[in-house]
């Protein structure tokens, strides 16, 4: 018990971290200004969830960050989708628990496959939730194009310095897990563990009535992307620690005098905030 206590107050030898912060902090920052400078705050949330795909690939050569980002921004924008699609359709409740819990399974399983990291499709859930809880009055291809664009400015952000070295490998790849044998029941029992923690985390949030079962799902699923207890510890503390700082933060207190909508600045915060502790993850072992 005390080495996890330990372990949550060590910092990891620095391994360019201020760079990848500032990419991804760049990557957020420049979407979100422009909506909020066009008066469309209430957009603000699409652009945050397409911007996180700067947050992957940290440490690769530009060639397979580009890969890897890639690889990130489907299932980032896949959650957007999904969530665009519940919310226009009016979807909630129990259709969004089943819809979430099934898809958290699925984005398992191909990130696994494709070793994300951050590890596991945890933002893809996030954003699937969150953007399924909350009203457009645009249309839904608008809302999702916000989010394409914005990963495409993260793409581009990420892929920016290869400009200096423009070292380019032909047939340089990721490595990709090859889901059969050990490997595969592995890749199963983390998407089962996904799809039963995300499910009965939705569904006590319907039936408490607090009527945000999907901040419920997105907090059951921070454990079950690690392969451990001590790294689900780990995961657990530094997101309820990021959570509270970012409700704590500047911008929050702003918020209500600025006239904004409740998705746009304190979705930005919360999004960012505890999004720098997540680089230290490891994928699990699937080999």
């Amino acid at each position: 018990m005390m080495r996890q206590v330990r372990a949550l107050h060590r910092l990891e030898p620095a391994d360019n971290d201020h760079l990848a912060a500032l990419r991804v902090a760049l990557s957020v920052a420049v979407p979100s200004l422009v909506l909020l400078i066009a008066g469309r705050e209430d957009l603000i949330i699409y652009a945050v969830f397409g911007a996180l795909t700067g947050m992957y690939g940290r440490s690769e050569p530009h060639q397979l960050r580009l890969r890897h980002q890639s690889q990130a921004a489907l299932v980032l924008l896949s959650g957007v989708g999904v969530g665009i699609f519940l919310s226009v359709n009016h979807l909630h409740s129990w259709w969004l628990v089943g819809v979430e819990a099934l898809l958290a399974g699925a984005g398992s399983v191909f990130a696994d496959k494709v070793r994300l990291k951050p590890n596991g499709p945890f933002f893809g859930i996030l954003a699937l939730g969150a953007c399924a809880s909350v009203a457009t009055d645009v249309p839904w291809y608008t809302a999702l194009l916000i989010a394409a664009a914005s990963a495409a400015f993260s793409l581009a952000v990420g892929f920016a310095g290869w400009v200096r070295a423009r070292a380019w490998q032909p047939g340089a790849g990721r490595d990709v897990v090859s889901l059969r044998g050990p490997a595969g029941r592995l890749a199963a029992i983390h998407a089962a563990r996904y799809v039963l923690a995300v499910g009965a985390a939705g569904t006590l949030g319907v039936l408490s009535g607090s009527g945000h079962p999907h901040w419920a799902m997105a907090a059951a699923a921070v454990p079950s992307r690690e392969p451990t207890c001590q790294a689900a510890s780990a995961a657990v503390s530094t997101a309820l620690l990021g959570r509270f700082s970012g409700w704590l933060s500047p911008p929050s207190f702003f918020f209500p005098a600025c006239g904004c909508r409740p998705n746009s600045l304190p979705t930005t915060t919360l999004l960012c905030w505890p999004s720098w502790s997540s680089f230290s993850s490891s994928p699990p072992n699937c080999s």
